[in-house]
């Protein structure tokens, strides 16, 4: 077990994250959000809450072990049914063209291949599909 990104990590990112600092540029990224939706880097589950209403069901992935521990706690009081892979974003396990929304807040920066897994959100997404991600920059 790596006992930094598997147990210390997933409890940080959680507790950083807990504080509200992010949750206005949640909201504002994922108030769009529609149709059939993929989340990559779904991390400890953070955006749940800020989907809108409507969204009651939705594909994820993520490549951490540590950060799924987490994740089904929250996956228990949650009203979105969650189909999860544990996967990286650069080879997802999807047909082409499946997704109306594909979504990634604070994960871009954290994939090896990032050209690889853009060309795999634009295989994914529909063509008339959203891709949503927060920068977290205040403009």
């Amino acid at each position: 077990m790596k006992l930094y990104s598997e147990i210390i990590f997933p409890k940080l990112y959680d507790f950083i994250l807990g504080t509200g600092v992010f949750d206005n540029y949640r909201k504002k990224v994922l108030k769009s959000a529609s149709g059939k939706i993929l989340e990559i880097g779904i991390g400890t589950g953070k955006n749940l809450e800020f989907y809108p209403d409507n969204i009651n069901e939705l594909w994820a992935i993520d490549p951490s072990p540590g950060m799924l521990k987490q994740l089904n706690k929250k996956l228990e009081k949650q009203k979105i049914k969650v189909h999860f892979e544990q996967t990286g974003a650069e080879n997802l396990p999807y047909e082409n063209e499946q997704f109306d929304t594909v979504v990634s807040t604070i994960t871009l920066c954290s994939i090896p291949e990032l050209s690889k897994a853009l060309s795999e959100i634009k295989r994914v997404l529909k063509q008339d599909g959203h891709f949503f991600f927060g920068s977290w920059i205040k403009q």
